[in-house]
């Protein structure tokens, strides 16, 4: 497969995990009960910096962040 593809896919994958973490996000504040701190980003979507949300990231976001930056990283050099 070539380089440009393989871009266009992890484009894709970019895509798709971007909306997975919104989709969290958005699930979380409406049902969580928690006490935690909440901010508005500009495009007003809600945002809970709680632990909760963060173990979130940690265990299913950013692992998944790390593999497609070692991908492009190998694409790229």
């Amino acid at each position: 497969m070539n380089a440009s593809v393989r871009l266009i896919e992890l484009s894709k994958e970019l895509t798709l995990l971007n909306q997975k973490f919104e989709d969290t996000l958005e699930w979380w504040y409406k049902y969580h009960t928690c006490d935690c701190e909440m901010w508005r980003r500009p495009n007003g979507k809600v945002l809970c910096i709680c632990p909760h949300i963060a173990k979130v990231f940690d265990e299913k976001i950013e692992p998944e962040l790390k593999r497609i930056n070692i991908e492009l990283k190998n694409l790229i050099f």
